[in-house]
């Protein structure tokens, strides 16, 4: 189950977009992914063909595509990672959401932690580098820094 969450967590950085419109995008759409996997599994059960999973799968990618012309459904991959999601936990639809979920709220915590270790860290500035850099200077670690850096 722990993949799935970290499929939360891509499918919030695919959004491209930070913080809250960046969660809701990928979530309703996951949502929306586990919904037309479902109609699929619960579909191919009353359907006596061997394949009928593969044929439902066929049908719903359509609707999944076609789902796009609606603006907040429009984040196709969020939808897709949802149903394949829910394919690869075997329909357990619940546990789906629960590890999306986890693996959103992942995306969206990292997110705002590493813009916040960006700033802290442009707060040391250049005046501060150059003071660790004269008091190490010996050292062969930055000398190796130092030839990267050019």
């Amino acid at each position: 189950m722990a993949w799935v969450g970290f499929m939360g967590c891509t499918s919030y950085y695919a959004t491209g977009d930070h913080f809250v419109k960046g969660w809701k995008k990928s979530v309703i759409c996951n949502i929306s992914g586990i919904f037309w996997a479902m109609l699929a599994i619960e579909v191919s059960k009353i359907i006596p063909i061997h394949e009928s999973v593969a044929v439902m799968t066929a049908i719903i990618s359509f609707f999944i595509i076609a789902q796009a012309k609606i603006p907040f459904l429009a984040f196709i991959p969020g939808t897709f990672v949802g149903c394949a999601s829910t394919f690869g936990m075997n329909g357990e639809w619940k546990a789906t959401i629960i590890a999306l979920l986890m693996g959103s709220v992942l995306g969206i915590t990292s997110d705002v932690a590493g813009i916040l270790i960006k700033k802290l860290t442009e707060r040391i500035g250049e005046r501060q580098y150059q003071k660790f850099y004269k008091k190490f200077k010996a050292t062969k670690l930055i000398s190796v820094i130092s030839y990267f850096k050019m």
